[in-house]
């Protein structure tokens, strides 16, 4: 199987290795103050392992994804971009320009990334632009850790099962009436 570029071999990658880069994808964007938590994130590109990736952080770090179609024309792509009120997107090499030409238009548009390690030749000096690898090592060297936004994997503190276990303690005590006595012996809820 050929990788998006169709010359080199497609190199597959673990769940845990998708995390990673998805949690350093997310960290990068925050540190780099292109997203916030419950900002709008355009994904402009067609199927491709960065799409997932990218979605996979807007999961993790509570953006909200709006994937972008690669055949729309320019007013559009305007349309959509100013009505979603999008802070940044996320681009394949061949859509990046596209968003540069179109950026002068959309005033709440501050940032874009391009999937892949090279930049457009065009620029906008209202944009910061970065290729993915810069933001995933900004990620990645500012790792954010828990914080209200983000959602963590559940054995991050504690395995799978102790969660459920919990959950299920928490909910047992919710739901049953207590003497005042009881009341002040119960464990806190999460």
């Amino acid at each position: 199987m050929l990788n998006d570029d169709g010359k080199r071999p497609y190199v597959w990658i673990t769940y845990e290795q998708a995390w990673l880069e998805a949690s350093a994808l997310g960290a990068g964007l925050m540190h780099l103050q292109l997203m916030n938590p419950g900002e709008y994130l355009g994904i402009f590109s067609i199927n491709r392992k960065e799409w997932v990736l990218t979605d996979m952080a807007c999961v993790q770090y509570n953006f909200v994804s709006v994937p972008l179609v690669v055949t729309l024309d320019d007013e559009t792509l305007i349309f959509i971009l100013n009505q979603s009120e999008l802070r940044c997107v996320i681009a394949a090499p061949d859509l990046a320009c596209k968003i540069v030409r179109v950026a002068d238009k959309c005033p709440l548009l501050r940032g874009i990334v391009v999937m892949g390690e090279d930049l457009p030749d065009e620029s906008s000096p209202k944009l910061l632009m970065y290729c993915w690898g810069n933001v995933t090592e900004a990620g990645d060297s500012n790792f954010p850790g828990d914080y209200p936004g983000r959602q963590r994997k559940p054995n991050d503190l504690m395995t799978v099962r102790e969660e459920v276990e919990e959950r299920r303690k928490v909910h047992h005590l919710e739901s049953r009436s207590f003497t005042p006595a009881e009341a002040l012996e119960c464990p806190k809820g999460p």
